[in-house]
């Protein structure tokens, strides 16, 4: 597998789990299922501004890491906060609408995870939608944070559908 090659040659120069390696510090960051024989819808919202111009996208990933679905949407001037939100929501509706339902859920927002959660207090800027999942999330114990960098895919298509102003619903090659 490509990511023990990684990890031998990490090893091999000194590397020890996020400690230094010839003066610089780094972590192996990857993306891996919560949970086996389950979906899971990872999304990222992005926002030129804060607030500005805002995008959000997301993919849904079988156990194994496979796209089943991807999407990338366009939100007219938000908040990065709301535009994670609605990419979201977004990210929902179209599981519920082609028949994938109980997914767990992941984004790179510490603080949407935790208002989804019920840790964190919700603004109302975004509490219509919050609502709106809360309704569709069956658990929210089911909602976890990702890293960024375990997140490129989601985070490069947040950043394209500017360009088109609509949604793009992705083909999955299967």
């Amino acid at each position: 597998m490509e990511i023990d090659f990684v990890w031998q040659i990490l090893i091999g120069i000194g590397f020890r789990g996020g400690q230094q390696a010839g003066g610089i510090r780094f972590q192996l960051v990857q993306w891996k299922a919560k949970e086996t024989s389950c979906l899971t819808l990872i999304t990222d919202g992005c926002s030129k501004g804060n607030p500005g111009w805002s995008d959000g996208s997301g993919i849904l990933r079988d156990s194994l890491g496979r796209p089943k679905l991807a999407f990338s949407a366009f939100f007219r001037r938000r908040s990065s906060l709301h535009a994670g939100a609605l990419a979201l929501l977004t990210g929902l509706r179209l599981c519920v609408g082609k028949g994938f339902v109980n997914v767990a859920i992941q984004s790179d927002s510490q603080v949407l995870v935790r208002i989804l959660q019920r840790r964190f207090q919700c603004l109302w800027q975004i509490r219509n939608e919050v609502e709106q999942i809360w309704e569709l999330v069956e658990d929210v114990v089911r909602v976890s944070h990702c890293f960024r960098e375990a997140n490129r895919v989601v985070d490069i298509l947040a950043n394209v559908v500017s360009l088109i102003s609509n949604i793009l619903m992705l083909p999955m090659i299967t």
